[in-house]
């Protein structure tokens, strides 16, 4: 029996680029996917398992007094984030309040929710507002005030702008001095949502005085 013998030479590490394989560059973070016939092509990544991707949609940074931050819920998503850090009021001390706009509206819709957690002083609180329409208010916040001198408010929001019946949830802790945390939990629900209703902003904004700092940024996910 005649013995066969591999003859071609080992190929050396990194040697193999995009013009060996024959297919066009992707862009940064794509990854390589093979059609099971002989094609590659570079596409966006997903996630696995069912999962999905955040996306950052946008990101702002405020420099300068201003009397609320809106971040707009753009894109076809039906789930988003926002994460919203060192937020500062400057010399006045307030709480951090949260207003939601349904669809293109430019006022806060009232709302329903639910509130929980510690103020800065370590008592626990929880709250229920909106059960009924006459108790419906425009918007939930922070228990314990952002400090004017060195307090700060950060956070992450999630919601689920499904239509008809859009929600979010979320937590803030707030520096009301050097040394106290205040943490607060909190449930919304767009009240009295009809169908194909779904929030379109959230405001961030002081009880009094105005936001003087902070970043806030928009995730939105792409369901695999």
């Amino acid at each position: 029996m005649a013995i066969q013998k591999v003859t071609s030479s080992l190929i050396a590490n990194n040697a193999v680029g995009v013009d060996q394989l024959n297919v066009a560059d992707g862009t940064d973070g794509q990854v390589l996917k093979t059609n099971g016939s002989g094609t590659l092509s570079f596409v966006d990544a997903s996630g696995g398992g069912g999962g999905g991707v955040w996306t950052v949609i946008s990101s702002s940074t405020v420099s300068s007094a201003v009397s609320a931050v809106e971040v707009t819920l753009s894109g076809s998503y039906t789930r988003y984030a926002i994460n919203w850090q060192g937020v500062h009021f400057g010399s006045t001390e307030s709480f951090m309040c949260f207003q939601f706009m349904e669809g293109s509206d430019s006022s806060a819709h009232s709302v329903m929710y639910l509130r929980n957690g510690y103020g800065a002083n370590g008592s626990s609180f929880a709250e229920n507002q909106g059960s009924s329409a006459s108790s419906t208010v425009a918007y939930p916040q922070t228990e314990a005030k952002v400090n004017s001198t060195s307090g700060s408010c950060s956070g992450l929001m999630q919601i689920h702008n499904i239509s008809g019946m859009p929600a979010a949830f979320g937590y803030a802790l707030t520096a009301e001095t050097g040394t106290k945390l205040g943490y607060t939990n909190f449930a919304v629900k767009l009240n009295g949502a009809s169908s194909g209703d779904t929030f379109g902003k959230v405001s961030f904004a002081p009880a009094s005085g105005s936001v003087e700092a902070g970043t806030f940024t928009l995730y939105g996910l792409s369901i695999s």
